[in-house]
């Protein structure tokens, strides 16, 4: 969004994703200066993400959904045109990102490239998931693998925009300065050659002033709303396009979150099941477990487990 051809451009920004906060700021030059992080949940913020089981003929699957806003207050406007009249007050880009896992038991799980710049690990820097923290392997690991691509639901796309001073009150007042310069103008010259001039009706002197009264009320009032809705068109169009979700494909947006998945089913079975967890295993870890995991079943909205304390 930060083309030639495009309306505007993001400067700060903060992105709140699942359970963490990410601000980009930049500095007065407009260069990026650094890249904060928090924890919403330790701050006592909700979080909105949830997952469904989707039964079929054979084995079902598990969708996750998680969401993914952007929000700015800082939003350089890139027309030159537009520029001088107007600004954005605020951007807020809300979306459900979604993707489908395929619930399964491993024995084996080797890792062949690093899960955040995905470069290809050498054959012997391979690393094998299902293991315990000493690196020996283990018998059975729950796991979710991605099933389909990452896609998203746009939940809200909304630019506010607001009028400059230029915009305000410049513009109307020299629309309003023409127009009694033109009036004055105009009697000046009936005066010097009354034959010419054509003598004024008020009515014409109070459809220039409504005339003058409505392109304010449309710069101030409806202007901005307009703007806005065509602004927050060009950012809706932006999110789905496929350009966007090529990118996310690229990005591998929540390749892993599969592992989490797994790990918090894990853990409701084993209370369920009132299971005490393995006091060795670390956080993160207790989907790993000897001889545990036996079978499982997917079916819409249920999900059973065969597990062998």
């Amino acid at each position: 969004m930060n083309s030639d051809s495009d309306l505007f451009a993001l400067r700060n920004a903060a992105i709140l994703f699942g359970r963490y906060r990410l601000d980009f700021l930049h500095d007065q030059n407009g260069n990026r200066d650094r890249v904060t992080f928090a924890d919403r949940l330790a701050a006592g913020e909700a979080v909105t993400s949830w997952c469904r089981f989707i039964g079929s003929a054979a084995q079902g699957e598990l969708e996750h959904r998680t969401e993914f806003t952007l929000l700015s207050d800082d939003v350089p406007i890139l027309s030159p045109v537009l520029r001088p009249f107007v600004r954005v007050r605020d951007l807020t880009a809300r979306v459900m990102l979604r993707r489908r896992y395929t619930l399964g038991i491993l024995a084996g799980d080797r890792r062949d490239a690093d899960p955040v710049t995905n470069d290809f690990y050498d054959a012997d820097d391979r690393i094998e998931t299902v293991s315990d923290a000493e690196g020996h392997n283990i018998a059975a690991a729950l796991a979710a693998k991605p099933a389909s691509s990452a896609a998203l639901d746009v939940e809200e796309a909304r630019v506010r925009i607001r009028i400059t001073l230029l915009g305000g009150v410049v513009v109307p007042a020299v629309l309003l300065a023409a127009f009694f310069f033109a009036l004055g103008a105009y009697l000046f010259v009936a005066a010097l050659l009354p034959w010419v001039a054509v003598a004024i009706n008020p009515g014409t002197i109070v459809a220039g002033l409504v005339a003058i009264a409505t392109i304010t009320l449309m710069l101030v009032i409806i202007g901005p709303i307009i703007a806005g809705r065509v602004a927050s068109n060009r950012l809706r169009e932006a999110l789905e396009d496929q350009d966007t979700l090529d990118a996310l494909a690229d990005a591998g947006m929540l390749m892993y979150a599969g592992e989490g998945l797994a790990e918090a089913l894990a853990q409701e079975v084993l209370a369920t099941g009132g299971i005490a967890p393995d006091p060795n295993a670390s956080p993160g870890r207790r989907r790993f477990r000897q001889q545990f995991w036996q079978m499982l079943h997917v079916g819409t909205r249920f999900c059973r487990f065969l597990v062998r304390p």
